[in-house]
């Protein structure tokens, strides 16, 4: 949450080696806290992230995985993640919430593209949500090189600072290739 509406934020970049596969890089609201995956994560799964602002909200989870994870040949680009997020949107969220259906919006920011799809707790919409919990879930995917992977944002507003600024982090992931 911004201390003063429309201040602008001072943001910090940070990296993340992804098990040898590339290198995450992204820029966070300096007073955003980072939980980073545990360091004996093993090699073979999708790294986890979570970002948090004072106050829990937004929150941003990413699970991280690259090209050939688990011997999978598999390469997700940007059609293919609009695909995999409407189906699972659909499938999870969807019809319990207010939407009742998943519309899935593709951006694309330098080398980074994004699907994703929002959606509102309809016992949230007339009150507000206890602190513990959020009024809106946006899920996605993206991929930036040769990493891809999945990710939630969690807030309170559907287009408003949280998510705005939630979203900015994802935009600004940038994938690169491991140093050879």
């Amino acid at each position: 949450m911004r201390l003063f509406a429309g201040a602008p934020l001072l943001l910090v970049t940070n990296s993340l080696a992804i098990h040898g596969h590339g290198t995450l890089t992204w820029a966070a609201p300096a007073t955003w806290e980072h939980t980073p995956p545990p360091s004996a994560a093993s090699s073979d799964a999708p790294v986890t992230s979570r970002w948090r602002a004072p106050g829990n909200h937004p929150t941003v989870l990413v699970s991280i995985a690259w090209d050939g994870i688990a011997g999978n040949p598999g390469k997700p680009d940007g059609p293919i993640l609009a695909v995999l997020v409407k189906a699972f949107a659909e499938k999870r969220y969807a019809a319990g919430s207010v939407e009742k259906t998943a519309k899935v919006e593709t951006v694309t920011n330098g080398t980074t593209i994004i699907s994703y799809a929002s959606f509102t707790d309809p016992q949230f919409v007339a009150k507000d949500p206890p602190p513990e919990e959020t009024r809106h879930m946006t899920v996605g995917m993206f991929r930036s090189g040769p990493l891809w992977g999945n990710f939630t944002l969690m807030t309170n507003d559907k287009d408003g600072d949280e998510f705005r600024e939630a979203m900015a982090l994802v935009k600004s992931f940038r994938g690169a290739a491991p140093a050879k």
